[in-house]
């Protein structure tokens, strides 16, 4: 067997020597590689390759499928695209030429052989077909014999058989294919003139001896009395095993086990036949053949039947093979499809999570995005607290959840072994135990990593946990719901990042609590919120009393633990909407949205004498009691800025604690 040529279409001059040197290495013949349609379609007239690879975007004024549109149409080359290019206009323009494949870039070499090896494949029965159609090996012409019409009239006679001689033909002198359908037989009973029966007899033998086909004529009572060899051969049988035999003893329809249509009554009642099926032989082996049948009447009595049989096997073959390369190439336009949107879906979640502030937006895009992405199945992502002992699914989609909404990473098989967990089948596999008893369905469980540790698993089953119908991951779901996880896991990991990294520009490191720039960003935002609304503000700013001396006594380990204890204290006595923020050393401030001068005062108040009751510890030792002086501002009676109010606030504490400390004072309201 010749080695294929295969033609390279390709305008990258890298992307060109590593497909040519592919192609080499998998045993095919490159007679040459261009980088325009123009030079496809001149080389591919020099050169006649079997298969042309093209990519679509090319140099010069003939794009790729341009280009195959020519080959094929023009020069009969089957072309195989090569490109990068999958979106739904370069789809409908490449599907339009009736491609015999479509590769993505990138490829493997195991796809490249493939999709060569079908294309090859389906050219070679596309040729076997059209050669058993419309062609012969040596091509053949035949002569027609006039007979009468039923009614005996010359002029208008009907072709009854081929005539005998056949004459070779030179190649530009081929003639019309010989087809059972178009010219074997007429497409009524045929009537012959009057004859003797010995010259009658003469002619028939004379034709069916001669004829290309297997013929066979019968008697009215079904008995064969003229056979040609051709038949013989077709049917396994010797001449004198075939005449006086009724044809349906000889021959026996494969499907229906019974006698043949050849012999049927609408036959025999003057009916011309002309179909296919399917014949057993003399040895049990099938034979698809074409059939016509005519019944010849001698002046107006049917005097018996003409059968004609031509083997197209070999056709059907062709036709079967034709049939399942189609069916082949539709399924890779289907999976090239779904897999263009798969990817424009994950291209989306990708570009919706770079968006999120929050992880709950995450969540609700993930579990969108999922329900679109594996639409039949179910499944949910599990993520780990920040203490790593504990997951939790936190998006749900498809059915409700199988097991448990949260677990410990020990009871994920893939968290424990930190790789993808596949269970085909529950019975057999090993079940992670927080999805607790399932049946008939298989699932996968994939781990999410980012910035070098877990964030959590993927987990993605079947169907329904029903056990009804064919509940399996197919291996296109599989790899889907991996490269799903490897995005989430970026995305969340990117989040995660985004979040310490804000946390640590507003926060304050030692106390927890919001640094002094957040909080004058949102004293704007909410002195503004308050004028827009007509409501009022209430601010408090705290400090510790002789802090200074506290330091000295204790040293500054104390100093940082009492901070600290006085964040936790501050956090834990705000509400949600508050704004609790060291405002710098030992000096705080508490911005409290929607409170009035009274509501002020008293929370102020509420701070310094719980704070007195205190319990500061540091190194097993109790330290000292502690004070606090605080200074209250409100808007608007205090100043309408950021710098009004700061000032008004710091003024009343100033003079807390010129009046003798731990104490509270409002400041003087502007006249």
């Amino acid at each position: 067997m010749s080695t294929p040529q295969i033609l390279v279409v390709e305008d990258e001059g890298i992307t060109a020597m590593d497909l040519e040197a592919r192609l080499k290495r998998l045993g095919y013949s490159v007679p040459a590689v261009v980088s325009s349609g123009e030079e496809a379609i001149l080389r591919a007239e020099e050169t006649h390759p079997d298969l042309v690879l093209m990519d679509i975007v090319l140099r010069g004024q003939t794009d790729g499928v341009q280009a195959a549109q020519e080959l094929q149409s023009r020069l009969g080359i089957p072309v195989v695209y090569l490109t990068a290019y999958f979106d739904d206009a370069t789809l409908e323009r490449a599907k339009a030429t009736e491609p015999f494949g479509y590769i993505i870039k990138p490829f493997k070499d195991i796809n490249l052989r493939t999709s060569i090896e079908i294309a090859l494949r389906r050219h070679e029965a596309e040729n076997a077909w059209l050669v058993a159609r419309h062609g012969v090996e040596s091509p053949v012409q035949y002569s027609v014999t006039p007979v009468t019409d039923k009614e005996g009239n010359n002029g208008d006679a009907v072709a009854f058989f081929e005539a005998i001689d056949a004459v070779q033909v030179g190649e530009t002198q081929r003639a019309e294919p010989l087809g059972v359908s178009e010219t074997l037989v007429p497409s009524r009973p045929l009537s012959v003139v009057e004859l003797e029966p010995a010259e009658r007899m003469g002619l028939l033998e004379a034709l069916v001896q001669n004829s290309p086909l297997a013929t066979v004529v019968l008697d009215p009572q079904q008995r064969v009395l003229i056979c040609n060899p051709v038949f013989g051969d077709l049917f396994l049988y010797q001449r004198q095993e075939i005449l006086g035999h009724k044809l349906g003893e000889l021959i026996k329809d494969y499907v229906t086990g019974t006698d043949t249509i050849e012999v049927s009554p609408s036959v025999l009642s003057g009916q011309v036949l002309h179909t296919t099926g399917r014949r057993c032989r003399s040895d049990g082996t099938v034979v698809d053949v074409e059939i016509c049948g005519v019944p010849v009447f001698v002046n107006g009595e049917l005097e018996g039947v003409y059968v004609v049989y031509q083997d197209i096997t070999e056709r059907r073959r062709a036709e079967e093979a034709l049939q399942q390369g189609n069916a082949v190439l539709r399924g890779w336009l289907q999976a090239l499809e779904k897999r263009s949107e798969e990817t424009t879906l994950l291209n989306e979640m990708v570009d919706l999570l770079q968006t999120c502030v929050s992880a709950e937006e995450a969540y609700a895009v993930i579990t969108r995005s999922a329900q679109q992405l594996f639409p039949s199945e179910a499944g949910a992502l599990c993520v780990l607290n920040a203490s790593q002992n504990l997951v939790e699914a936190v998006a749900i989609w498809g059915q409700p959840l199988v097991g448990e909404r949260v677990f410990t990473p020990e009871d994920c098989w893939a968290l424990r072994r930190g790789q993808v967990h596949l269970v085909e089948d529950p019975g057999l596999g090993l079940v992670c135990r927080h999805l607790g008893a399932l049946r008939g369905v298989s699932y996968l469980c994939v781990p999410m990593m980012g910035q070098g540790e877990a964030l959590g698993v993927l987990h993605v089953h079947s169907g329904t946990v029903s056990g009804e119908g064919d509940n399996r991951l197919t291996d296109a779901q599989q790899r889907l719901a991996v490269t799903a996880a490897r995005h989430i896991a970026l995305a969340l990991a990117n989040l995660r990042l985004r979040e310490t990294l804000r946390m640590q520009s507003i926060r304050d490191p030692l106390t927890g609590l919001f640094n002094r720039r957040y909080m004058e960003e949102s004293l704007v935002r909410e002195l503004r919120r308050a004028a827009r609304n007509q409501r009022r503000l209430g601010a408090i700013m705290l400090d510790l009393d002789k802090f200074k001396v506290f330091n000295d006594t204790y040293g500054h380990a104390a100093g940082d633990a009492l901070l600290r204890k006085l964040g936790g204290f501050l956090r834990s006595r705000t509400r949600g909407e508050d704004i609790a923020c060291r405002y710098g050393g030992e000096e705080f401030v508490l911005i409290l949205p929607e409170a009035s001068m009274e509501v002020t005062q008293q929370r102020a108040e509420q701070l310094r004498e719980e704070f007195k009751l205190l319990t500061v510890q540091h190194w097993g030792q109790t330290l000292g009691a502690l004070t606090l002086s605080v200074g209250v501002a409100v808007f608007p009676e205090h100043g309408s800025t950021v710098e009004d109010i700061l000032h008004a606030v710091d003024t009343a504490l100033y003079r807390a604690k010129a009046e003798g400390r731990d104490r509270v004072v409002t400041g003087k309201a502007l006249e």
